[in-house]
């Protein structure tokens, strides 16, 4: 590609333009696709396209990549910056395991933004991937790696994954002065269950522990594994009420699991902190650990917040 071309593409303003591997992680933004989005094009790579779709729109652009070499054209809608609901004229163009997308906003109707921005909300929970695939692009860059930054039995981000996640998250928070925060979890007596019935019952319980927190976490949000039976979950743009609110519903539905391999019912402990003006990630997790071990002696299946340095039982 000629220079000048290239240039013009990477800085307009009016065209949007984003270049993703066959699992939608994105490698490519311009800036027009970053403006779109409310944020500056590195902040975009390494994320997935399937974070600014409704799951309709994700289904649809994933069966065609999958599917379709060349080109194509299509009209996505898109949540952009402030929850916006944006409709953009798309082509898509498919070529080996690249798509790359060129777009421009077209405008909404007021019935029509709410009835997207109402779409958008009933079916982020059910957008996230299921299955982690093994292989992404490394962000700017076009060669593939392999990271193996998933953990192989419950399908969850490792703690080299989380890392990452977190530092970015961090510096994101840092530049824009958005809240940051972090729910860990830690089920209750699984030694007792593997002592008990086995390894292969708290190996269930773990997996559908798993299965659990991403079909009730939303696509933008990292569930992650940190320990042997500890799972974090990282929520951008959530603070502490907000985390506390989701730590609460998944500590019901946790007593609430049923896990056929394991007769018996388990419960788990969590501890929530949000990021603090000048904190680093390890001391935001160090915070949420205490947190959560104040749940355990509290008598455990209860959620505790970090405030201040103390821990509190949720609001």
């Amino acid at each position: 590609m000629e220079p000048a071309l290239a240039d013009f593409i990477e800085e307009c303003r009016t065209i949007c333009c984003l270049a993703a591997n066959e699992h939608g992680v994105i490698a490519f933004a311009n800036t027009a696709a970053a403006a779109l989005f409310g944020v500056v094009e590195s902040e975009l790579l390494g994320r997935t396209l399937w974070e600014f779709l409704p799951h309709a729109d994700a289904a649809a652009l994933r069966s065609g990549s999958r599917e379709r070499q060349g080109s194509r054209r299509l009209r996505l809608n898109v949540v952009g910056a402030d929850h916006r609901p944006i409709t953009l004229d798309c082509v898509v163009r498919t070529h080996g395991d690249t798509v790359v997308l060129v777009g421009e906003p077209s405008s909404l109707d007021p019935a029509q933004a709410t009835q997207l921005l109402q779409l958008h909300h009933e079916m982020e929970a059910l957008a996230r991937q299921q299955a982690r695939p093994g292989a992404h692009f490394r962000p700017g860059r076009s060669e593939w790696h392999d990271p193996a930054q998933w953990d192989p039995l419950t399908g969850a981000a490792n703690r080299s994954r989380l890392d990452s996640v977190l530092h970015r998250e961090t510096e994101y928070q840092r530049a824009h002065g958005t809240p940051l925060t972090v729910v860990l979890l830690d089920v209750d007596h699984l030694k007792a269950v593997n002592d008990t019935y086995g390894e292969a019952a708290g190996d269930a319980v773990l997996v559908e522990l798993g299965r659990l927190l991403h079909h009730d976490t939303r696509s933008h949000e990292l569930v992650a594994r940190y320990g042997g039976e500890e799972f974090v979950v990282v929520l951008p743009g959530a603070g502490l009420r907000q985390g506390a609110g989701l730590a609460e519903r998944l500590r019901i539905k946790v007593a609430d699991m049923e896990v056929e391999a394991c007769p018996v019912s388990v419960t788990a402990s969590f501890g929530v902190a949000s990021m603090q003006q000048g904190e680093s990630p390890e001391s935001l997790l160090g915070r949420a650990d205490v947190a959560m071990q104040t749940a355990k002696r509290k008598g455990r299946n209860r959620v505790e917040c970090a405030l201040d340095g103390d821990c509190q039982p949720i609001p």
